[in-house]
């Protein structure tokens, strides 16, 4: 909040994204935990990418919901994450099969990576669903790119 006051446009976004996660959290009675707006991000993704055109005309919505997701993964228990990994691939694959911009396919990369760390934590292993898109990534032509893949 204290960066999206200062102008961020990326934490304007998120924000926003965040106070209409709270409002259909708190308006169902369900407690505000991270599990919670975890669950509202991963079901909200796919809704969200799937439109058609979704990537290039919303790129800010797609980007703070990625954003979200990000700085949540982290937080939850890896168990909690390594549970639902074929649900947040799910919602990441129409990232992967566009030409989305270099900051969304980087977000989703980092995305991609706090789900095999949580795996890996919880004594699971990632499934090649996971792995696959951070290999092809791995000799993208874009620089930074290529560094967030490895």
């Amino acid at each position: 909040d204290v960066r999206a006051a200062r102008g961020d446009a990326a934490c304007q976004s998120a924000s926003r994204c965040l106070q209409a996660m709270r409002s259909v959290i708190c308006s169902n009675k369900c407690a505000t935990t991270g599990a919670a707006y975890f669950a509202a991000v991963v079901s909200t993704l796919p809704k969200q990418l799937g439109q058609k055109g979704a990537l290039e005309n919303q790129e800010e919505m797609c980007s703070a919901l990625l954003f979200i997701l990000r700085r949540a993964l982290p937080q939850l228990p890896p168990s909690l994450v390594a549970g639902r990994i074929n649900d947040i691939v799910a919602a990441l694959t129409p990232v992967f099969r566009s030409s989305s911009s270099e900051t969304i396919v980087r977000q989703a990369l980092q995305c991609l990576s706090c789900c095999a760390e949580a795996a890996y934590e919880s004594s699971a292993r990632p499934n090649r669903k996971v792995l696959r898109p951070i290999f092809s990534y791995l000799s993208d032509p874009r620089s930074s790119v290529r560094r967030q893949a490895e």
